[in-house]
């Protein structure tokens, strides 16, 4: 019995709290859903269906205007070219005069730099070696008369009118007798060789310009 009052009243007890304290509470979550009543014109507004509504972009688009691109004021070929400098040429300046007693416009050897050095003596240099000159020249006179000697042995009267001495050759210039022939000279080139001792001899028959014939000797 004790136990059937102690149910009866705990059911009592939820019943009151359903209606004192649920009920307001889903009232006021019942008026805070879509599609309630207004609260000032009462009014009741059907919620429109989601397949009805268009679709709202998630972003937004902003529209700009292209910002104008700047021109430059300069050409597009670059900078004018620089000047070109042109060297002036040096005015011309005379030589200085030839010197007494020296080669022209030659003065005395100038210093080195630092002082220091000093030019050397000429008694460095060999002393030269003397030339026998009359020597040479007694050697030449006696070829000519040896070729005088050695053309009249072949009956050929002729006469040296001149001797031109080279480095390497010496011309004995020869006049000949009136009637003799050129032909009989040239013949005789191998008898002149061997009468001067040299390994051969160049007759030039006649020498251009002149009335002679020369004979080339090697020089010893």
């Amino acid at each position: 019995m004790l136990l059937i009052l102690i149910a009866g009243g705990l059911v009592g007890l939820a019943l009151c709290l359903d209606a004192l304290v649920l009920w307001p509470v889903q009232e006021v979550l019942r008026a805070l859903r879509p599609g309630s009543k207004a609260a000032a014109g009462g009014a009741v507004v059907p919620a429109p269906e989601a397949s009805l509504l268009p679709a709202q972009p998630c972003f937004e688009v902003i529209e700009t205007s292209p910002r104008p691109v700047p021109i430059a004021s300069t050409p597009l070929l670059g900078r004018p070219p620089e000047a070109i400098e042109v060297p002036v040429p040096r005015a011309f300046q005379p030589s200085a005069a030839p010197q007494e007693g020296g080669i022209p416009g030659a003065g005395p050897p100038a210093s080195p730099r630092g002082g220091g050095y000093v030019l050397p003596t000429i008694g460095l240099l060999d002393p030269p070696v003397p030339f026998p000159i009359q020597e040479h020249e007694a050697k030449i006179h006696a070829r000519a008369m040896l070729l005088e000697r050695t053309l009249l042995d072949f009956g050929l009267q002729v006469r040296v009118v001149q001797i031109d001495t080279g480095p390497v050759i010496t011309q004995f210039e020869i006049a000949l007798e009136a009637g003799l022939s050129v032909k009989r000279i040239n013949s005789l080139a191998d008898d002149l060789a061997i009468a001067l001792a040299v390994p051969s001899v160049r007759i030039v028959a006649p020498i251009p310009g002149k009335t002679t014939i020369g004979i080339e000797v090697p020089n010893e």
